[in-house]
């Protein structure tokens, strides 16, 4: 049995592990030189997982040449298959990524509620501005709202 024959299916099978060591020495790397985590983090994971991704293209490059030399063996389609599940890793730091930018969106908006005057529950003016540094709930009513309780109420009592 010659190696060459098998290049694509031993590429695939290494795949995931070249993979997660792609990503941890690029992230690590950039991370010791970074200037600032928190304004580079979403450039860091970008990087890190696209370099998750050589070892799949070294597998697709391999079957490419293999493919000009004849049809596929069963290796080389294992290969494949195993490079392409290996593609698979980089959902972790995908959905990882996503999470944080939520995260760093809803912080960004923290203090953002815009100034508004209204009347409270007993006909007192209120500022939102007289309210600073505190933690203020508001409650948005409106006029369908009673229809929606009297519609709870009905459910319950009869479901009673």
């Amino acid at each position: 049995m010659k190696l060459s024959t098998h290049r694509v299916l031993l590429c695939g099978i290494l795949s995931p592990v070249l993979a997660v060591i792609l990503y941890t020495l690029v992230y690590g790397v950039l991370t010791r030189y970074s200037a600032d985590l928190e304004k580079d983090w979403r450039f860091r994971l970008s990087l890190s997982t696209m370099a998750m991704t050589i070892p799949f293209f070294a597998t697709i490059a391999l079957a490419i040449k293999a493919r000009r030399t004849g049809p596929f063996s069963l290796s080389a389609k294992i290969g494949l298959l195993v490079a392409i599940l290996s593609l698979g890793l980089a959902a972790s730091p995908i959905r990882d990524g996503l999470l944080r930018a939520k995260q760093t969106r809803n912080m960004a908006m923290h203090d953002v509620a815009p100034l508004f005057d209204t009347v409270d529950i007993n006909g007192n003016a209120e500022r939102l501005s007289d309210q600073a540094g505190k933690v203020v709930i508001v409650n948005v009513w409106a006029t369908w709202c009673g229809l929606t309780l009297l519609f709870d109420r009905s459910a319950t009592t009869s479901a009673a």
